[in-house]
């Protein structure tokens, strides 16, 4: 029998393979797409489909042919699952799939001519690399990305909605080809043919970091230019992006966080704590293909922390939480098996952002007993890893930090920490998860007494965001969302212009251009201030549908600094504007809150009075209070903190309370211990 009869049977499994693969692919949101999600799991199965008929003789082009099949079908799905992003996307698919299809074809060819069991051999060497690849990677290294032989990549984690396509990917599935070259001449007894790829191969096996296919923690560190030392920190920074009068400010808060959860928790992590610093969001992403998502890899020997500039304060509590918690974590991967309550635990344990607590959130959202049972038990049976990254970030993240906390509080941090580990509520509690969370959301109204007024509106917004799975068009960042994002981190105001210019629908580059030239908000960036009517006629851009609190704050703003300049009765419109920006932001939208009540300030006869007056005390005071602390008058502080929590709690302003009662906490531990930095080198 020829060749092509001999390859012609597996011709028509190859083909059902890829036509039950693509109806599976249909059902399974996000992978129902040409992109990489489908193009890892074609590239899998192409690698095993094209090796096994390399091992029983066949040819390699068909294999090259065949993904086609999953392609077209990809394609068909189109009518119910639309791809915003099908170049890239497709591209991906691409680079993915048909390198594993060679490497494949050449390690069953290899087999078939080295050992009696080709079959055997190549599904043993692609399960291999298969499964040791990743663990490799991602198990030893701080990055969360994986390039593969056999399934060609994982970008980064799965929050990140913006991929993060390194060069370093197209150089590995070079890398792919090269080791399809070794293995056909080895197979062919061509030793001399293996010389070159063989020598490539080593040289960028030798660079990983340089090259971009791993990122060794060494190298990593050496990125960075800045490297400050505390008593339990190892900071790593970029000296550019932190100005050496800020630097101290950054060591102090990463010890009070680190004191405040030793406290919380009882335990300390086992060494010292990398703190990774960085830049700005591209620079993480082309250090460890994380971009939005701040990461604490706990299963590393190194605890660690991963952050950017920018979110700094708000998410450095969060992930340094994850670093205690490993320490009672289950041996090796250092976390629960339930992942809801790895992230329940960060949740639980933040310091209070001004807001309303995870719990009053829950409550105010799900008035309704029948409705928010219903929600519990969903989210009581997710858990799991699979239940709780697929569905939305803001449930499963705000419901396991507020049950977290319920635990914490009746049930103690022992107790806890032996459910973290073990994952089993029957063994530590006697009650399963469900039962635990149907009685505490039953008996919530008795425990939340009275809610902050805008807790609900809180809990339905952050709620309201859809999970990756729901999206329409997954992994998709328009071009002007793109643009705009660059030139905000760059603080490039013509580069806004240019924006609104190409894209004129695109008004959130009118707000963010005027954020950056109004006055008070930084030094002018041209050298010369630009004048307030000029912001009001970019601002009148856009449309009345789309003009929300922030853009009555800026144009409020704007109006107050043409009324003040030529003191007309353009107060009257600076006042409407500023009203309206209060009534349409929320209670813990503090920042634009204190904008918004500055401006009317200075332009109301005789000051503010009524609620607005007492908000605006409240403000002022906070503010007094975090700038006592950071200029050392510790005394005043703590009066005007003690005030200021009084005040808050009187009115019911409970995140506000929260801030202040923070502050006065930080007062104590800054009195009971002596900051302990060592000269940044």
């Amino acid at each position: 029998m020829t060749s092509l009869n001999r390859d012609a049977p597996f011709r028509r499994t190859e083909l059902w393979v890829y036509v039950i693969l693509g109806l599976v692919l249909w059902q399974i949101p996000v992978f129902d797409r040409l992109h990489v999600e489908s193009g890892a799991v074609g590239a899998t199965v192409a690698f095993f489909l094209s090796g096994w008929a390399g091992a029983r003789g066949g040819r390699l082009v068909p294999r090259m042919l065949w993904p086609l099949v999953l392609v077209g079908m990809l394609l068909v799905s189109l009518l119910w699952a639309p791809n915003c992003d099908i170049l890239r996307g497709s591209g991906l698919f691409f680079v993915l799939v048909w390198p594993s299809v060679i490497l494949g074809w050449a390690v069953g060819h290899w087999a078939r001519s080295r050992s009696g069991r080709p079959v055997f051999w190549m599904f043993m060497v692609g399960g291999v690399v298969l499964v040791a690849g990743p663990l490799y990677d991602v198990g030893l290294h701080p990055q969360f990305y994986s390039y593969n032989h056999v399934f060609g990549a994982v970008l980064g984690p799965i929050y990140d909605e913006d991929l993060v396509v390194r060069a370093g990917l197209f150089v590995f599935r070079g890398m792919s080809l090269l080791w399809a070259a070794v293995f056909v001449a080895w197979a062919r007894g061509r030793f001399g043919l293996m010389l070159i790829p063989g020598l490539l191969l080593g040289l960028l096996y030798a660079q990983p970091g340089r090259v971009g296919i791993n990122t060794p923690e060494a190298w990593l560190q050496s990125r960075f230019t800045g490297h400050a030392q505390t008593a339990h920190f190892d900071v790593f920074y970029d000296t550019t992006a932190v100005p050496h009068a800020a630097l101290g400010r950054i060591l102090d808060d990463h010890e009070w966080h680190f004191d405040r959860l030793h406290r919380m928790t009882g335990v300390r992590p086992a060494g010292r704590v990398a703190s990774y610093v960085y830049p700005d969001n591209a620079t993480r992403a082309g250090l460890t293909g994380a971009r939005t998502t701040s990461v604490a890899p706990v299963w590393l020997r190194t605890p660690q922390v991963h952050v950017s500039m920018a979110s700094l304060a708000s998410v450095f509590p969060h992930e340094l939480a994850h670093v205690f918690s490993r320490e009672f974590g289950t041996p090796v991967l250092r976390a629960s098996p339930l992942v809801g309550l790895v992230e329940g635990f960060a949740v639980a344990v933040e310091p209070p952002g001004g807001g309303p607590s995870p719990e009053a959130m829950v409550l105010a959202a799900h008035p309704d007993a029948s409705r928010r049972a219903a929600v519990a038990q969903e989210v009581a049976r997710s858990l799991t890893p699979l239940g709780f990254w697929s569905g939305r970030a803001g449930v499963s993240y705000t419901w396991t930090g507020a049950f977290v906390h319920h635990l914490v509080e009746t049930r103690g941090m022992d107790a806890f920490r032996r459910v973290y580990r073990s994952g089993d509520f029957m063994a530590v509690y006697g009650q399963s998860a469900e039962h635990l969370m149907a009685s505490w959301v039953r008996d919530m109204p008795g425990f939340l007494a009275s809610l902050p007024a805008d807790a609900r509106d809180t809990g339905q917004r952050r709620f309201g965001v859809l999970s990756l799975f729901e999206q329409s068009c997954p992994h998709w960042v328009p071009r002007p969302v793109r643009a705009y994002r660059e030139a905000m981190a760059n603080a490039d105001t013509s580069g806004l212009r240019l924006v609104w210019q190409r894209w004129p629908e695109f008004h959130q580059a009118r707000l963010g251009w005027a954020s950056l030239v109004l006055p008070g908000t930084m030094p002018p960036l041209s050298g010369r201030p630009v004048h307030a009517q000029s912001v009001s006629a970019v601002l009148n851009g856009v449309p009345p549908s789309d003009r929300h609190a922030t853009w009555h704050l800026f144009a409020g703003l704007a109006a107050a600094n043409v009324a003040q300049a030529s003191d007309s009765v353009g107060s009257a419109k600076a006042r409407s504007l500023l009203l309206q920006a209060l009534r349409r932001s929320l209670l813990s939208d503090r920042t634009l809150r204190y904008r918004a009540l500055e401006g009317l300030d200075a332009i109301t006869p005789g000051g503010l009075d009524g609620s607005l007056r007492d908000e605006w005390m409240r403000l002022q005071l906070y503010r007094e209070v975090v700038d006592g602390t950071m200029d050392g008058d510790l005394d005043t502080a703590v009066h005007v903190g003690e005030g200021l929590v009084r005040q808050s709690r009187s009115v019911g302003d409970f995140g506000m309370a929260a801030l202040g009662q923070e502050w006065l906490d930080r007062i104590t531990w800054h009195r009971q211990h002596v900051s302990a930095h060592s000269t940044p080198r």
